[in-house]
C-alpha cells in the first residue's frame, strides 16, 4: 500500500541476487509491480488507505487459497504493514524476513502472536528493539548487501511512451528533522557494526 518502489526494487534485486527461480508470486497493492515482474508473477490487491487489517488479511487468504507456497519471504514488516500477516494468513513450509530499518516503536502495536523465521536477511543496522526481535525470532540471521544494477534499468524495465518524472518524497518538517537525526544515529551504528 502506498508507493513502495523501494520495496519492489529490493524484492526484485533480492530474487535475482539469491538466484530464486520461479514459479514465484509477488503479493502487492502496488500497480508498479507489473513494471518489475511478469504479469503471472504478480498477485495484485486492489486496496487503498481505507482498507483495514482484517479486510487485507481476508484478501490475502483468498489469494493464498489458490497458491502453494514452499517458502514465504516477507519484506520489511514481519506482521504486514497493518498487522494483517497472522500465522494462518499465508501458510508456507519456510518463512523468511527481509529486514531493513523501520521506526520500531511505531510498529510494535501491530505485532500479535508468536513469529518464527527460518532466516532473516538483514540489509542494514537495526534499532536495538528491532534487532532483539530478530534475534529472538529467527533461526538464522544473514547480513546481506544487495547488488543493485545500474540506475537506468533499476526501476523501470518496460518502455514508457510518456515523460518520466522522479519525485523524491518528503514529509512535514518534524519528520524530516527526525530522519536527519536518524541518519546521524545510523552512521554511528554502522561505525560500530
Amino acid at each position: 500500500m502506498g508507493g513502495g518502489l523501494g520495496h519492489l526494487t529490493r524484492v526484485q534485486t533480492f530474487i535475482k541476487n539469491k538466484g530464486i527461480s520461479g514459479p514465484l508470486k509477488v503479493i502487492t497493492a502496488n500497480r508498479s509491480a507489473f513494471n518489475f515482474f511478469d504479469e503471472e508473477e504478480v498477485a495484485f490487491m486492489d486496496v487503498d488507505e481505507s482498507t483495514n487489517a482484517e479486510e487485507l488479511r481476508k484478501l490475502i487468504k483468498r489469494i493464498a487459497a489458490d497458491l502453494t507456497f514452499e517458502a514465504l519471504y516477507i519484506d520489511t514488516f514481519p506482521y504486514g504493514i497493518l498487522g494483517e500477516l497472522t500465522s494462518d494468513t499465508l501458510p508456507a513450509k519456510t518463512r523468511h524476513l527481509l529486514a531493513r530499518r523501520i521506526i520500531w516503536k511505531n510498529y510494535l502495536p501491530l505485532m500479535a502472536g508468536s513469529r518464527t523465521f527460518n532466516t532473516t536477511f538483514r540489509f542494514e543496522p537495526l534499532e536495538s528493539g528491532h534487532q532483539q526481535f530478530i534475534a529472538d525470532n529467527s533461526k538464522m540471521i544473514i547480513d546481506i548487501n544487495l547488488e543493485y544494477r545500474g540506475h537506468r534499468d533499476l526501476i523501470f524495465q518496460k518502455p514508457f511512451n510518456k515523460p518520466l518524472w522522479l519525485i523524491v518524497h518528503s514529509s512535514h518538517r518534524e519528520e524530516l528533522l527526525l530522519r536527519s537525526e536518524e541518519r546521524r544515529e545510523r552512521k554511528e551504528i554502522r561505525k560500530r557494526w
